[in-house]
């Protein structure tokens, strides 16, 4: 993705609403075929002419993994039946200076919901990307929340679950 495009992305801070297929080129913009994340840094109000990009990598394999089996995940959804009931979100953040924000810090947020028609009960399928405490990768977790129904549900299960 070219700078400006993540400049623009960072002023934003979020996408709503996006279509699974535009979440997925997105996504797939963002990492390219190595999987480095465009980290945005500079202070914003000094304005974009002083900001920078610089390309993180994973910190381990684990956390490349996760971010392609989360791509894989949306690729298997969007040839799905199912996939016009899903909507997706993504909230990119920059930072001022890495070596001057705590790791751990958020860079990366996206997420996939389905939400029956006339229902509360939402479920989530999420990606977060993390700045690594030695400021130089990126950590990944990805998060399956429980269906709405086993969320209300769970406590009524008996002793004997089928599994």
């Amino acid at each position: 993705m070219k700078p400006a495009e993540l400049f623009s992305l960072r002023e934003k801070k979020s996408l709503q609403k996006l279509p699974i297929a535009e979440l997925r080129s997105k996504l797939e913009d963002l990492f390219g075929q190595q999987y480095l994340f465009p980290l945005v840094a500079g202070y914003k109000e000094q304005g974009k002419e002083n900001w920078k990009v610089s390309e993180l990598p994973p910190q381990t394999n684990a956390d490349k993994l996760t971010v392609q089996n989360y791509l894989e995940g949306i690729r298997s959804l969007e040839q799905s039946e199912q996939v016009s009931k899903f909507l997706a979100y993504l909230i990119f953040k920059g930072v001022e200076r890495p070596q001057r924000e705590e790791g751990g810090s958020d860079l990366l947020t996206v997420g996939i919901q389905a939400a029956p028609h006339g229902s509360t009960l939402t479920q989530d399928f999420k990606l977060h990307l993390n700045l690594s405490p030695d400021y130089g990768h990126y950590c990944a977790v990805s998060q399956l929340s429980p269906t709405g129904l086993e969320q209300n549900c769970a406590r009524f299960v008996g002793p004997n679950i089928l599994k």
